[in-house]
């Protein structure tokens, strides 16, 4: 048994309209490079089989999976760290962790939450929401 612990860490993928990837355009047998997924499966693929014959023990993804905090954003996130679950090959989900960031949040849903008063710094005006 190892020692060590490998993580892959991704971070910002920002799934959404402005998505900075599949939308290459990319024509024929290039077409399939256009994506996210396919770019870090590659690139993965050559740390597992190369000199190192690294492989990620835990998947962390961190902040803004999606770019307005939309279902489809999360639809396609989700898609997106399952397919990538499969391809490293995790045991089961205990070994990914997922801490969202500040695009995750729908702001428009939020709206009476965000526009609450916010509590005083000083103790003497500080009052309960």
């Amino acid at each position: 048994m190892s020692d060590s612990v490998t993580l892959l860490h991704i971070s910002d993928l920002q799934f959404g309209r402005n998505h900075r990837f599949g939308r290459l355009g990319l024509p024929g047998p290039d077409a399939d490079f256009d994506s996210l997924l396919r770019r870090l499966t590659d690139d993965l693929a050559a740390l597992r089989h190369g000199e190192h014959q690294s492989k990620p023990d835990v998947l962390v993804v961190s902040g803004d999976l999606a770019e307005w905090g939309l279902k489809k954003e999360f639809d396609n996130a989700g898609e997106f760290v399952e397919k990538l679950t499969e391809f490293l090959d995790l045991p089961d989900r205990s070994r990914v962790v997922i801490a969202p960031g500040n695009h995750d949040i729908n702001r428009k849903h939020s709206s009476q939450v965000l526009q609450r008063p916010r509590l005083s710094s000083r103790p003497s005006e500080r009052r309960s929401i």
